[in-house]
């Protein structure tokens, strides 16, 4: 059996869908200097506004899987 491969890259951060059945993924990707674990949480609480309804991101696709793929660092 072959060894596993190690990738440059962290593990991304993955939310799963907050009820089944999963019916999309989202890949978000964030800025320079930031990473899966800063951007992730925050992107997926905060709210915006749509046809006068305020929501959060995550209750708005509650069957979405969200990844954030985290960058290696760059020196």
């Amino acid at each position: 059996m072959a060894p596993p491969i190690q990738l440059p890259f962290p593990s991304p951060l993955i939310i799963p869908p907050l009820s089944p059945p999963h019916q999309q993924t989202f890949i978000l990707l964030h800025g320079r200097g930031s990473s899966a674990a800063k951007f992730g949480p925050t992107l997926l609480s905060s709210t915006f506004t749509h046809n006068n309804s305020t929501a959060a991101l995550r209750s708005t696709f509650p069957h979405a899987k969200f990844i954030f793929p985290t960058a290696p660092p760059q020196p």
